[in-house]
């Protein structure tokens, strides 16, 4: 019978002896004896062990057993010919002697971290070596180290360069590759490195729009130390609302008594709030902004689609207005006042003020924002103006009559809904485009259809100034960009004076830095049987097109990005448009085979 076989049988025998008063006590007293005369031969002359698989019955035949110290037997078992059930290389390890047999200390440390030049030393109860340990040691993230020999039980571990503030270092220690280890098995470790006190983030995030009126607010450092009471010291919310302040562990917690519908909140944590336990406070104001949800009601909505709008005197202003939910026996009218400002800089100045208090972010604040009529004359005022059903879901609100040159504040409101929007009349027409460090404007005289020569063009809030040539061109430059707000140029000729806002093409917008670019229809509605005309122009800034463009149409009009197209639309029309670089281009599409509905034109060169 081979050794298997007669390992089989001595493991069916064990198994049936288990029931057997007296067994688990002769099997740990067996245990013990053996592991004794193993431990009385030195580390060096043991036998390496072989891995063996632990049986279930041992398992349970261990588990009463507790006696002083915790030994855990490490039990080896081959089934290989020739295996024997207790082999010689039974060893018994006192655990708790064992977790504690290597310990690594940071140098100098806080209750923040640890400081980024300390060091570390490892202890031992033994004996260790410094070149020994050089080559257990491994950290990550990696860097370099030195490794001194402090004592015979202890190394000095010292960075080569200062650590990564901020960053959380794993230390391991192999011990099998210590020779004079009597535990061959890896320890680790871990420690962060203090960072300058700071903050992490916020709740609600910075620029969060409809934040429910009953949140708490948070504030997360990236230490602890912050007190309840340093906390409640240096914080600021405006509009000031009273409430309750806590801190657990990293995380600073307000609590409002009560916030107000369709409010804009701006949260300041002041500059010098300490750390407690360290010589570390916030180096510098940390200020977010967040604005409470619309107070929920029966009433409709009401409200123009733009801010500014622009008007010839010969014009009857008309203005797009959205206008819905208000119940359907009520009669289709609105309150309609229009104000007039006495100035251009009063005009202006009052788009800044609306600008300030109305972040582009918010969803709310100009529902309940309103700018004061206080001291503007009224040009025209009804209290049962008709709204007219415009094109798809948009409506209209058509003035009875024409407005002199001029700057006007329109204001619409139906019951507690109110909204309103800036008006500027003037015969003196601009074309403005605007890249990343430069920008063209075009001016006209709306009542002759000619160009404007020798109108001065103002960058406002700077002292940039041009003036137009004969075409009634004029160049300017961008000495400061702001892509998340508008800019606005000042032009004068003779009795005109008229501000127009721009936009910066944004820097990471497709093909805005690669490219000088137009492209445009002669109408922006067509039948379903018209052909559409449009035409161009296209010139690499810093280099020539080469090749024919890829024309695409796309029920898809929100983004350039072609992963998107056609993600999310479908492509009618893909070909090849012969375009040469810096020449205008012109070309057609026909709709006959499209269904009704919104489409655009684009033009791709490559991806």
């Amino acid at each position: 019978m081979n050794n298997i076989d007669d390992n089989m049988k001595k493991l069916s025998k064990i198994l049936k002896n288990r029931s057997v008063a007296g067994f688990k006590n002769d099997l740990r007293n067996t245990l013990l004896r053996k592991a004794n005369e193993i431990n009385a031969v030195p580390v060096a002359s043991q036998k390496p062990a072989t891995k063996w698989h632990i049986p279930r019955f041992l398992k349970i035949a261990f588990a009463p057993a507790v006696a002083g110290a915790l030994l855990v037997a490490v039990l080896f078992y081959s089934v290989s010919p020739g295996g024997v059930l207790f082999d010689s290389n039974l060893r018994l390890v006192d655990v708790a002697a064992a977790k504690d047999y290597y310990v690594l200390t940071a140098i100098s440390e806080g209750p923040d971290g640890v400081d980024s030049d300390s060091g570390f030393l490892l202890e031992s109860k033994g004996p260790i070596d410094a070149d020994a340990a050089t080559s257990a040691i491994s950290i990550s993230p990696d860097f370099d180290i030195e490794v001194y020999q402090e004592s015979d039980t202890s190394v000095l571990i010292m960075p080569a360069a200062d650590l990564e503030e901020g960053e959380v270092y794993q230390v391991s220690l192999d011990a099998t590759l210590i020779p004079e280890s009597p535990y061959p098995m890896e320890y680790s470790w871990a420690y962060q490195i203090s960072d300058d006190f700071a903050i992490r983030g916020s709740y609600p995030a910075d620029e969060s729009a409809a934040v429910s009126i009953d949140t708490g607010i948070e504030v997360e450092f990236n230490s602890y130390g912050v007190t309840s009471d340093d906390f409640e010291t240096y914080f600021d919310i405006d509009p000031y609302t009273d409430g309750q302040f806590e801190v657990q562990g990293k995380t600073g917690i307000f609590v409002p008594d009560g916030m107000s519908d369709g409010t804009i909140y701006t949260v300041t944590i002041l500059s010098g709030l300490p750390l407690s336990g360290s010589d570390k406070v916030l180096a510098e104001d940390y200020i977010f902004q967040f604005e409470t949800s619309g107070e929920s009601g029966d009433s409709g909505n009401l409200g123009f689609y733009r801010d500014l709008y622009e008007f010839s005197t010969s014009a009857i202003p008309s203005f797009t207005m959205s206008y819905y939910g208000w119940d359907e026996d009520e009669a289709e009218v609105i309150d309609v006042t229009v104000y007039q400002y006495s100035s251009g800089e009063d005009y202006m100045g009052n788009i800044e003020l609306k600008d300030a208090n109305i972040p582009s972010w918010a969803r709310y604040a100009s529902k309940y924002y309103s700018l004061s009529t206080d001291g503007l004359s009224t040009v025209l005022e009804s209290s049962d103006m008709a709204i007219v059903d415009g094109y798809y879901s948009s409506n209209l609100l058509v003035l009875p009559e024409t407005l002199d040159p001029g700057y006007y504040l329109v204001e619409v409101s139906k019951g507690d809904t109110k909204d309103q929007a800036f008006v500027q009349v003037s015969d003196m027409s601009a074309y403005v485009f605007a890249g990343q460090d430069s920008g063209l404007v075009w001016i006209n005289d709306v009542s002759t259809g000619q160009p404007i020569s020798g109108a001065n063009v103002e960058l406002v809030g700077t002292s940039y100034s041009y003036t137009t040539d004969a075409d009634g061109t004029a160049e300017f430059d961008l000495p400061e960009v702001n892509n998340d707000e508008y800019d606005f140029i000042r032009v004068t000729y003779g009795s005109y004076e008229t501000y127009y806002a721009f936009d910066y093409a944004a820097e990471d917008s497709i093909g805005a830095s690669d490219y000088w670019s137009f492209l445009t229809t002669e109408r922006t509605t067509y039948h379903p049987t018209d052909r559409v005309y449009f035409w161009g122009y296209v010139e690499g800034r810093d280099s020539a097109i080469k090749g024919d463009l890829t024309l695409i149409v796309s029920d898809y009009a929100w983004s350039s990005d072609m992963e998107y197209i056609e993600k999310y639309g479908t492509v009618y029309l893909e070909e090849s448009l012969s375009v040469s670089s810096a020449e205008p281009f012109e070309s057609y599409v026909d709709l006959e085979k499209y269904p009704s509905g919104d489409y655009a034109i684009y033009l791709f060169d490559g991806e």
